[in-house]
């Protein structure tokens, strides 16, 4: 599983999303990147004001609010269109 975190610098709902899957990440394997949105005009057109937002493998799955609640079912297989807040 690969997780990306689309976020930008000075974020602080994004800070706490990047501390939370780090924490997550501990007793879940899965590969992390994080993407600074304000370095691309496409992903700031996208996502702006949205962010963080986490993708799974490719799959956008949490937008805004990002709870370890809903990312542990995330993980586990669970998705549906109440995750993450879509």
């Amino acid at each position: 599983m690969r997780l990306t975190l689309f976020t930008r610098p000075a974020c602080c709902l994004c800070d706490r999303a990047e501390a939370l899957l780090a924490r997550v990440r501990q007793d879940v394997p899965f590969e992390f990147e994080a993407v600074d949105i304000s370095q691309d005009p496409a992903l700031e057109a996208l996502y702006g004001t949205k962010i963080p937002v986490v993708a799974l493998d490719g799959e956008v799955v949490l937008v805004s609010r990002v709870s370890e609640f809903w990312l542990r079912r995330v993980l586990a297989g669970e998705r549906s269109e109440r995750l993450g807040h879509l």
